[in-house]
């Protein structure tokens, strides 16, 4: 299964669910991601609690099972972001010590879900390139001994990706541009590279969405 986009996957009441009880609920956890400065983060993470951490994964992944298979997620959260994401994915990092891309035995990496929690223009890009092994682009393209594609017109870089670095962006083919409409899911490999539009260029300070990673058991060589 390749990138996916589910239309109208949540309701507008199931969304007013979710993030009533994320914010009432006591035991919500925040989580703040690093910067080079400790200034200001690129994003906010709202992780629910043991009081509704079960609640909320079964049932988002009921109504996922009706597309997927093999799916575990107890990841879900809520990201709030302010700044763009660069290019990476969503797999191991380059020396396998992030804390919320581990991998435990007998697993592999399954998917990202991306289901907005309000209309943003803005949109998450996902490319045809992808790495289960490296997280970050530079060090993949370094490695890898990558040569640059020029697949990606300079139409299409000013108009989303113009927080990337040209000589960058040149290795890399689009695969699917996911508008952020309230309630769509998007469901992509977690290897695949992708990143955020430039949304502070057109004015937008912070959009929402809730996340979640899955893992799926290792198939053998007969399945």
């Amino acid at each position: 299964m390749k990138t996916t986009v589910i239309e109208n996957f949540l309701s507008e009441d199931e969304i007013f669910d979710i993030e009533q009880t994320m914010r009432l609920r006591y035991d919500t956890a925040i989580w703040k991601e690093p910067t080079e400065n400790q200034a200001i983060a690129h994003a906010l993470y709202w992780y629910p609690g043991p009081s509704y951490k079960e609640n909320l994964c079964s049932f988002l992944n009921n109504k996922i099972k009706t597309y997927l298979k093999d799916n575990t997620c107890d990841s879900w959260h809520i990201l709030n972001a302010y700044k763009p994401y660069g290019i990476h994915t969503d797999s191991l990092d380059e020396n396998g010590t992030s804390y919320t891309h581990s991998l435990p035995e007998g697993y592999e990496f399954g998917w990202t879900f991306l289901i907005p929690l309000s209309d943003y223009n803005t949109h998450t890009i996902v490319f045809n390139e992808g790495s289960e092994i490296m997280k970050v682009s530079t060090n993949w393209i370094e490695r890898e001994n990558r040569l640059p594609q020029g697949l990606i017109s300079d139409e299409v870089y000013e108009k989303y990706l113009t927080h990337q670095g040209k000589d960058l962006v040149g290795h890399f083919s689009i695969e699917t541009i996911f508008p952020w409409k309230k309630g769509s899911l998007l469901i992509m490999p977690r290897k695949s590279f992708h990143c955020s539009d430039n949304f502070t260029k057109k004015r937008i300070f912070e959009k929402r969405a809730l996340i979640g990673w899955s893992l799926m058991p290792k198939r053998t060589d007969d399945e």
